[in-house]
């Protein structure tokens, strides 16, 4: 018990925040807390996500994802079925894969066979706190946002941005 107690307090004055506190404070984004979590933990992904996203339908072929990518400067795509539920993810860098071998690849896949479907997305409900977390964990640049009485059908697309936005908005208001 002794050891145990002597390495906790070692590695607290060697690394006194998180592992998440950490991560942010290297990217450049520190969020001391208190009356920074506070504003976190009140506003909610429903106050600052974007509820226009472009999306992929699940039975897109790559050449077809390629076309409508173009058309936008988002970065990561909601695959959707025919329902509008969430199937899961695409990212410019599951497509660098598939184009490396476009010839042999592309006519056989379609954008459900690529899509990353281990994703945790929020819901409206949520705070931006868990957003950020999530987006920091997954290290994604978006999350998906589900409707909160239905965990499949997508209703838009929270990034870091929009919810340091989000925050910088509710302290100019006078927010705390």
């Amino acid at each position: 018990m002794l050891c145990t107690a002597v390495a906790y307090i070692s590695a607290r004055r060697l690394f006194p925040t998180s592992i998440y506190s950490e991560w942010l404070r290297r990217r450049g984004e520190n969020i001391a807390h208190g009356q920074d979590l506070a504003v976190l933990e009140r506003l909610l992904v429903g106050d600052a996500y974007n509820s226009n996203p472009f999306s992929i339908k699940d039975s897109d072929n790559i050449t077809e994802i390629l076309d409508a990518i173009g058309r936008t400067p988002q970065a990561e795509f909601p695959v959707l079925d025919d329902d509008g539920v969430l199937v899961g993810v695409v990212t410019y860098g599951d497509l660098r894969n598939v184009l490396a071998e476009r010839e042999r690849l592309a006519p056989l896949l379609i954008a459900a066979d690529i899509a990353n479907t281990e994703i945790e997305p929020v819901t409206t409900r949520d705070t931006l706190r868990t957003a950020l977390e999530r987006l920091g964990v997954h290290g994604s640049l978006t999350l998906p946002v589900v409707d909160p009485n239905d965990g499949k059908r997508l209703v838009g697309l929270i990034s870091r941005q929009e919810i340091l936005t989000a925050y910088d908005r509710d302290l100019l208001r006078g927010g705390v």
